[in-house]
């Protein structure tokens, strides 16, 4: 509620009070209380925790109450949520979903009346106290609507048996066997409950409603849960002496890998470091070090120039695995001064268990991303808008080929769920540039180019994906080839959540751009892009987008060259100029804008606008 608004209302209960009392009679108006009786007065009533599996939950917390009202809220950086439940009836139930690491998850949590106003997280642990008390998967519970069994009776109870079961786990840890949770507060940064959340991995079949307990560190299962029956609730999992001494230590070790993260952003506190201090920090494992085929001091010269975008980052939240006793994967969400998150995704070795740990790079040897992307397409020319949508496999080799010139990569094949041709996409690239477009098949390909593959259709059959065959959290895999038979990379890739079809989209679900000048005249033709204009765009953000956080300008000049600008959005961000450089004195040839969103699972839509020459 508003101020002003908040003080109107006041107001007129104070008057009704006066009213029911009789007042307006004789007293002095100085000596009576208008103050409202306090059940009059309105309160907020809240849900709020931390929602993380290890490291936080990317995505966004959905709380439905008993009348199956719904309410979401955006997941912060740090996993933190809050969401107002004042309008919404007791009991509920939560759900967070979104991305944990490089897979979609949906974790559940439950709260009575008695909860608002305290802290309630969403975890895999509260997912399997749900799950307990319904005696079903706590996402079936969520979606029959009927939550008569979340009492705070139940929720204490269901809790206990977690603690028992964990109690071996928690005690390894120097956790106190009685940590509540549910209701703890924590931050997800490796450290007290996080810690065991990052150290057991807790997995669902949801085909026999059993749920299997794993020691990330041994891979090793220690424990079950069969969530149809209460029998198992409290059974506490099993742990050799070895397991509990290496989940001690690793708890320990945890911490002393984000001393190393935070370390490294330490270096850009107050400034950017140059290429020597970076060099001294001692943080960087410099003779083994590769990140997307850069050696370390190719590395430390791209930091050093990155100007003052790295000043005064923050890391957000973190994701930690252990993969070994000297290996590790640490990966963090680092948040920039104009707002913007960044991720940094690098491994981590040892030299033996009592020497320091040092970043490695990324160990790859270039740069791979497969992500899904949906696209409107309009023109100045009169077409309406259509839309589009697939898969954007991406594969940037330039460092790589810098450094290994006599045998480059220049081929990439990738193959997975719904890929078509079953062999794989193959992409290709010339020594000189390093990124990867996929080579068509003919007509079969549709016609198009870079390194997008569409949804195949009735019309496209090869080179793109048959989206019946995705499922969330679909795995790809990228080989690169130096030549045509000899393998230099071989990595995973993992599509958190299935893409959208062209068939399911509407304009609903993009940017729209509200305004397109140039020095403040509606831009019609591109022979308006001379040399010194300023370029605008303004667009509104749909309800669908959780942020707009890129645009691409790309005009075409003399006899076949293009000028491409681009800048990364801060959020909230409703318009931006660039100034022309570089064109003809008649002007561009054709234009195109690519204003870039992404939904609260991260899949891309893309709103495309191209300004080609008018013809009389």
């Amino acid at each position: 509620m508003k101020p002003a608004l908040k003080s109107f209302v006041l107001s007129v209960l104070a008057v009704a009070v006066l009213a029911a009392c009789g007042g307006g009679g004789g007293s002095d108006p100085a000596t009576q209380d208008t103050t409202p009786p306090a059940s009059l007065t309105p309160t907020t009533k809240t849900l709020a925790g931390t929602a993380a599996g290890g490291a936080p939950v990317v995505g966004i917390v959905t709380v439905k109450d008993a009348t199956g009202k719904m309410k979401s809220t955006q997941i912060e950086a740090d996993g933190s949520y809050s969401v107002d439940v004042s309008d919404m009836t007791a009991p509920f139930m939560l759900r967070a979903s979104g991305t944990v690491g490089a897979n979609s998850v949906n974790y559940y949590s439950a709260a009575s009346s008695e909860d608002q106003g305290k802290t309630i997280n969403v975890t895999p642990f509260t997912t399997l106290i749900i799950s307990n008390i319904a005696a079903k998967l706590a996402e079936t519970y969520y979606n029959d609507g009927a939550f008569g069994t979340i009492t705070p009776q139940a929720l204490d109870a269901a809790e206990t048996n977690l603690q028992e079961k964990l109690k071996p786990v928690l005690e390894a840890l120097g956790l106190s066997a009685a940590i509540d949770l549910l209701r703890e507060s924590f931050k997800a940064d490796h450290s007290g409950l996080d810690a065991a959340l990052d150290l057991i991995k807790v997995e669902i079949d949801s085909s026999t409603s059993v749920a299997t307990l794993t020691n990330v560190l041994t891979k090793a299962k220690i424990g079950e849960d069969n969530l149809a029956s209460q029998s198992d609730d409290a059974t506490a999992v099993t742990l050799s002496d070895e397991d509990k001494s290496n989940l001690s230590t690793a708890g320990t070790e945890l911490q002393k890998i984000q001393k190393v993260m935070a370390d490294l952003v330490a270096l850009f506190a107050t400034g950017t470091p140059d290429e020597a201090k970076i060099a001294a920090s001692g943080l960087f494992d410099q003779a083994n070090f590769m990140e997307n085929g850069q050696n370390f001091e190719q590395f430390a010269s791209d930091l050093a120039s990155s100007g003052e975008e790295l000043v005064g980052m923050q890391i957000a939240s973190s994701d930690i695995v252990i993969t070994g006793p000297q290996t590790a994967q640490a990966k963090a969400r680092l948040k920039l001064k104009d707002g913007n998150v960044e991720t940094l995704d690098m491994l981590m070795a040892r030299v033996d268990t009592n020497s320091a740990w040092k970043l490695l790079g990324n160990g790859r040897v270039g740069e791979t991303e497969i992500s899904s992307m949906t696209n409107t397409y309009s023109a100045n020319y009169g077409s309406t808008s259509s839309y589009d949508a697939g898969l954007s496999l991406f594969a940037d080799v330039e460092a790589y080929n810098v450094n290994h010139q006599s045998a480059p990569i220049t081929r990439a094949v990738v193959t997975g769920p719904g890929v078509q041709p079953a062999g794989g996409i193959v992409l290709e690239t010339t020594v000189e540039s390093g990124y990867m477009s996929i080579v068509r098949s003919g007509p079969a390909s549709g016609g198009y180019y870079g390194n997008f593959a569409p949804e195949c259709s009735q019309a496209v059959t090869a080179d793109c994906i048959n989206f019946t065959q995705v499922t969330d959290n679909a795995k790809y895999t990228i080989k690169l080839y130096a030549g045509d038979t000899t393998e230099v990379g071989n990595y995973e890739l993992v599509l958190p959540y299935k893409p959208v079809s062209r068939t399911e989209v509407g304009a609903e679900n993009f940017a729209s751009i509200s305004s397109l000048t140039v020095d403040s005249v509606a831009l019609t033709d591109p022979a308006q892009l001379q040399n010194g204009k300023s370029v605008t765009m303004t667009w509104a953000k749909p309800a669908s987008l959780s942020v707009v956080d890129e645009l691409r300008f790309n005009y075409l000049i003399g006899s076949g060259g293009s000028v491409q600008l681009e800048a990364d959005l801060a959020p909230d961000t409703t318009s931006k100029s660039f100034m022309v450089e570089q064109a003809e004195p008649s002007g561009a040839r054709g234009a195109r804008f690519e204003l870039s969103g992404k939904d609260q699972f991260g899949r891309t839509f893309l709103t495309i606008h191209e300004v080609r020459p008018v013809i009389n």
